[in-house]
């Protein structure tokens, strides 16, 4: 059994943190008053690839996260601190007084298969020129998605009647939160150029007992860049799904849930040089 101890503080404020889990290869305690938190815990029998790595912890709660590196010599007391997310959805009011009618929340999860996806088109009419692709923010949990591992696509549009085009984002970037919360992740180092007449993006449910590395989100993000979502007017929604071995289908609009994975996704955009 290894050993680790320290105390959870606002990376902020600096005041301590109680009642934080704080967990390592199964085992888990929670922090005090006081912040303070002490935890044995086994080492790892396999390289699982988790999103905290062999030698630090990681803490994912709604609206805070952190992580501290663990020193060799476990007799330091170690600071783990925690960030808000400074990232906010815009509130279902958004929507137009219109589309009421056509809410559906859909409290069911949406259980997917390996290799079968959902892809929603992002488009906004503001925008008359390509973009450089620099974050992309998810929703989880409550109103949003399910907590699951997923692998991220995006997809060219092609026109309202035709299914996802040409993938733009070919190599592998896994996202897995594990908890409720607003999780942001960077893909600017990827130079990926989106159209400006739109383009689909879509998540690919990944087994969970699949060994693969989880991309980790952005502690404390705030956007500077222009965003882009799905439309807010029902009628210029487009979402299609991709089933292994009968391709792409669109979906019913009365099956697509609307509008709760729509205003679940964000993506951010900075100008082309």
């Amino acid at each position: 059994m290894l050993r680790v101890s320290g105390y959870v503080l606002d990376a902020v404020s600096r005041q301590p943190i109680a009642g934080v889990p704080v967990a390592k290869n199964g085992a888990q305690t929670t922090s005090a008053k006081d912040g303070f938190f002490r935890l044995r815990y086994p080492a790892a029998k396999h390289k699982a690839y988790p999103i905290a790595g062999e030698d630090e912890l990681a803490v994912d709660l709604p609206g805070y996260a952190g992580r501290a590196y663990i020193p060799a010599d476990t007799t330091q007391h170690i600071t783990l601190p925690l960030l808000h997310n400074l990232y906010r959805f815009p509130p279902n009011g958004n929507l137009h007084p219109a589309d009421s009618i056509h809410l559906s929340l859909c409290t069911a999860p949406w259980n997917g298969m390996p290799s079968n996806y959902w892809a929603f088109l992002i488009q906004d009419s503001s925008v008359h020129q390509p973009r450089k692709l620099r974050a992309i923010t998810f929703r989880i949990g409550q109103n949003g998605f399910f907590r699951e591992p997923f692998r991220i696509r995006l997809y060219r549009y092609n026109g309202p009647a035709q299914p996802p085009g040409e993938d733009l984002l070919t190599e592998n970037y896994m996202i897995s939160s594990g908890t409720e919360g607003v999780f942001s992740y960077d893909l600017s180092d990827y130079d990926i150029i989106l159209p400006a007449t739109g383009f689909f993006l879509a998540l690919e449910y990944i087994l969970g007992s699949d060994k693969f590395y989880a991309q980790s989100h952005m502690v404390g993000y705030k956007p500077v860049g222009p965003l882009l979502r799905p439309p807010y007017a029902f009628a210029d929604t487009r979402t299609w799904a991709y089933v292994l071995n009968k391709g792409w289908q669109r979906i019913p609009a009365a099956q697509t849930c609307w509008p709760r994975y729509e205003s679940a996704l964000s993506v951010e955009v900075e100008p082309t040089k």
